[in-house]
């Protein structure tokens, strides 16, 4: 005890007392609590209440610390921090060229106070479309072929190489672009009636938000740029769902004319993967396994355990771990109140 204070107000006597604890957190927080039992003392406030979020922001702490990613790095080391300033860097320098790009693009001239421009601000729509072979295996969609047709042309250009895009499209009609590979490309020749297709499409799904979305596809630039309204995609078959991305599920769903439609909930339940060529210690894996945990929540770390038959039980420091099955717990605070739930891992060799 460094220091005590007592005072006199006007609804009786109150005090102040200065300690200094050595130890841990968690050490200087039990041993508080002793204190103040064996000594009778009482606080202000409930000091069970405050050790309890005391403790609980230690932990957050900590798991930020450990944790964290920056550009795909944790930023608990000098080589971390370095690593994740240069890809910083790197985007940088890709949007100081996407910025020189745009400056520098062809400017199509034209009056805004026409009436054709005014009546012509808007994408047009699709006149006719056609696909082969969609199906929804898991997260992945792929259609063999996609066929779009479209008459009102006044936004393309001639010369010009465009494509099809697949996309979704949520329940308020705004348009979810995905990441696809080169499919194909069709030059506008100034006809009446353009047509363009693609082929062997394969997207895979990201994680969104709760909510419904259309699959569809539209008509872009040659680097992606939107050029005509979105036509829901005509798919045949939907297998392996229910699937899992990250911390939401998603369900689909054909209608009768083949439209598929994808529902994302949420998930508390999480499932991931871990592959590496050799078998990793003890510490590097409980590593890996908290950086995927810390993605959802904060983890326990205390909680990491390996599935032995029909069971998950806890998992030792023995040296190397087996690939196989391992879970670990998290937790989640937000406005809604604190949930948790597990992560689940599956751990193995990338060609097994």
């Amino acid at each position: 005890v460094s220091g005590i204070m007592v005072m006199n107000y006007a609804y009786g006597y109150g005090g102040e007392m200065s300690l200094r604890v050595k130890g841990t957190p968690e050490e200087a927080f039990d041993m508080l609590k002793r204190f103040l039992d064996e000594t009778g003392l009482k606080c202000s406030r409930n000091i069970d209440s405050v050790i309890a979020s005391a403790k609980s922001s230690v932990s957050d702490s900590r798991a930020i610390y450990n944790y964290y990613q920056w550009n795909g790095y944790t930023v608990n080391t000098d080589e971390g921090i370095r690593k994740a300033t240069v890809a910083e860097k790197a985007k940088y320098d890709a949007m100081k060229a996407l910025y020189n790009n745009v400056k520098n693009a062809q400017i199509i001239e034209f009056d805004i106070n026409s009436e054709e421009t005014l009546s012509n601000m808007y994408f047009a729509p699709i006149n006719s479309i056609s696909a082969s072979d969609g199906k929804l295996s898991g997260n992945k969609l792929s259609v063999s072929s996609l066929d779009l047709t479209i008459s009102d042309t006044f936004l393309f250009v001639k010369d010009e190489p465009y494509r099809v895009m697949i996309a979704l499209e949520d329940e308020g009609g705004a348009i979810v672009h995905l990441t696809q590979e080169e499919t194909g490309s069709v030059k506008f020749a100034d006809e009446k009636e353009f047509s363009v297709s693609g082929s062997n499409f394969e997207i895979f799904l990201p994680k969104l938000d709760s909510g419904k979305y259309r699959v569809v596809a539209y008509i872009a630039t040659a680097d992606g740029i939107r050029s005509s309204k979105a036509a829901s995609v005509k798919f045949e078959s939907v297998e392996d769902v229910p699937t899992v991305i990250e911390d939401s599920e998603i369900s689909a769903a054909l209608d009768e004319s083949g439209a598929l439609t994808l529902t994302y909930s949420k998930c508390i339940d999480v499932k991931t993967e871990i592959t590496s060529d050799k078998t990793l210690k003890y510490d590097e894996f409980k590593q890996l396994v908290c950086e995927a945990a810390f993605k959802h929540g904060t983890p326990d770390e205390e909680s990491l355990q390996v599935l032995s038959g029909e069971e998950y039980v806890d998992l030792t420091d023995n040296g190397d771990v087996e690939y196989g099955e391992y879970r670990i717990r998290y937790n989640l605070e937000n406005g809604e109140g604190v949930f948790g739930g597990y992560v689940y891992v599956t751990y193995a060799h990338p060609t097994r």
